[in-house]
């Protein structure tokens, strides 16, 4: 009953923002998180932006954009999922088709345009392989038997390329022309859009198409052919342009009336400045039109008093993720600040070399984990710009080369890159574990490489990620957590720390006091050592107090 209740009141925030909380409420999204399959999951996602994009874009004729009117324009689609423009109905309607489209329907009368000169047909060559890179060899296509070849003479190739093309427009034309069961009307126009200099002329196929008609007993043959001179010029030049409207318009139109001698303008900000429309301007119309005043009146008085209850309904504070990462979450439990502008507000933040050398270890990390090295230059420097190399020149190889020399070069881990979707009550915490050696049924060791150094002996976070990996081991593989060992590697001085997993009813107490927070609104700074490399210091003051104190 208090969903229900939290419903109707979000119903009365604008359409879209209602639809995006129910997706947040029914936990749609954390569902497409957890799908395996990652491919089915993205085409889920994209069908539901589309989904909200059109709910965005959607505007009712009349009136306000309500859930109501919502419903009720979707009402008016299913109801109307019945009739296909392509298909054969019983309603008196035209289809508009293309050939294409209409291949293996039927029509009692079918209207064929377009059988103009270099219209329809059109024998421009499509794919040209001897000119265009693009285009298959017509020795490598399945066809090649119909097509034309290479004789060493382009004239002759090229002619053989147009037959085809015509070959393939006549095919087309046969499907639009034996559509019709009884009347078939084929046209051509002499100009097609306002560019053209000359005639189009009657086409290859309308001219045959007439010549087949003579000679049937059995069909009522009716052609005409308007002549058309060139030197008339084409009537469509400027057919677009005679009916834009000038612009700029009159500076300030004459708005002066009966109703308003000193113009509706004046009137209105005399209305504005005295807080409503004073009598006068009341008496003046007639009765009929000052009864529908009146009406008009309260209904935009109804309207404005339910826009505004509305407005101070709304939850103007941003709203809190359902699902965060895990370095999201450690990022809230160091700094709630830093989470806010990471996450719920996004800031800018700097992506320097460091973060995009551990991206590329970590990848050859787990290439060479699954087997690939192979497959790639194991020496191949990742795509840095020299500037990004210049303070620390061989770094990459170092860090590859202290994997290389840990315990964990030889074997084979059970899961690499493995992802996981950790419920916590009513949120979800997400990551990826970057390695779990073990088997299946016994213990594991869950291993974090580091590609910076060691954080100090007193770090109260210095565990946490693996903390939360043990928590996801327990509650979604089902280890127990004396099966677990949790180790850091960390490549830049070849150091290993290794932990047992901690009580579980503790670690979820703790994940679950910082998603709380989170979903409080509780983001206010809190200073440490970590604001001397925190990309957000320029925009928290206590950040910057902090360091300029201790500087």
């Amino acid at each position: 009953m208090e969903e229900l209740r939290e419903l109707r009141e979000a119903a009365r925030r604008p359409v879209p923002e209602f639809l995006a909380e129910v997706v947040r409420r029914i936990g749609l999204l954390e569902e497409l998180d957890a799908e395996p399959d990652r491919t089915l999951a993205t085409a889920k996602r994209r069908n539901l932006a589309a989904f909200l994009d059109q709910v965005h874009a959607f505007q009712p004729l009349e009136g306000e954009l309500t859930l109501r009117a919502f419903l009720d324009h979707l009402d008016a689609i299913e109801e109307d999922r019945g009739w296909t423009p392509v298909q054969p109905t019983e309603e008196d309607s035209v289809k508009v088709m293309t050939v294409h489209a209409a291949k293996g329907l039927e029509f009692e009368a079918v209207f064929v345009p377009g059988l103009a000169k270099d219209v329809f047909p059109n024998t421009r060559i499509q794919h040209n392989p001897a000119r265009r890179g693009d285009s298959l060899d017509v020795e490598l296509r399945r066809d090649r038997a119909l097509l034309p070849r290479f004789d060493g003479v382009m004239t002759h190739f090229l002619e053989g390329l147009r037959t085809q093309e015509e070959y393939e427009e006549r095919r087309t034309a046969y499907v639009a022309l034996t559509r019709a069961k009884r009347y078939l009307h084929a046209s051509a126009a002499n100009w097609y859009g306002e560019n053209l200099q000359k005639p189009k002329g009657v086409g290859k196929f309308l001219s045959e198409l007439k010549r087949w008609g003579e000679g049937r007993p059995n069909a009522t043959l009716e052609f005409h052919v308007p002549e058309a001179s060139p030197s008339e010029g084409n009537p469509l030049a400027g057919y677009r342009q005679a009916r834009v409207p000038a612009w700029p318009g009159p500076a300030f139109r004459e708005e002066a009336d009966e109703l308003f001698p000193e113009g509706w303008r004046r009137a209105a900000l005399g209305a504005a400045a005295a807080g409503g429309v004073g009598e006068e301007l009341v008496a003046r119309p007639s009765p009929a039109e000052r009864e529908a005043y009146a009406a008009a009146a309260a209904a935009r008085r109804t309207l404005a008093a339910h826009l505004l209850e509305r407005e101070a309904a709304v939850d103007e504070r941003p709203m809190a993720p359902r699902t965060v990462t895990v370095s999201s979450v450690i990022d809230y439990a160091r700094c709630p600040a830093r989470f806010r502008w990471s996450v719920v507000q996004p800031l800018p933040r700097f992506s320097g070399p460091a973060a995009r050398i551990g991206t590329e270890v970590h990848a050859w990390i787990e290439r060479r984990s699954s087997g690939q090295t192979s497959l790639l230059e194991l020496e191949e420097m990742p795509d840095l710009l020299t500037e990004e190399l210049v303070g620390d020149p061989g770094r990459v190889e170092r860090l590859r080369r202290a994997f290389l020399e840990s315990r964990f070069a030889d074997m084979v881990p059970l899961y690499a890159e493995r992802p996981f979707l950790l419920p916590v009550g009513d949120r979800f915490v997400g990551g990826r574990i970057d390695a779990i050696y073990g088997a299946p049924d016994g213990p594991w060791e869950v291993v974090d490489y580091k590609t910076g150094k060691p954080p100090a002996p007193d770090d109260p976070l210095a565990r946490a990620q693996l903390d939360l990996y043990a928590l996801a081991c327990i509650e979604v593989w089902g280890k127990r957590p004396e099966e677990l060992t949790l180790t850091y590697l960390y490549l830049a001085t070849g150091e290993e720390r290794s932990y047992p997993a901690a009580d579980p009813a503790e670690l979820r107490a703790r994940v679950a006091t910082w998603l709380d927070g989170i979903a409080a609104g509780a983001y206010d700074p809190t200073p440490g050592e970590h604001c001397r490399w925190c990309d957000f210091r320029p925009f928290c003051e206590a950040g910057r107090t902090y360091v300029g104190e201790r500087d």
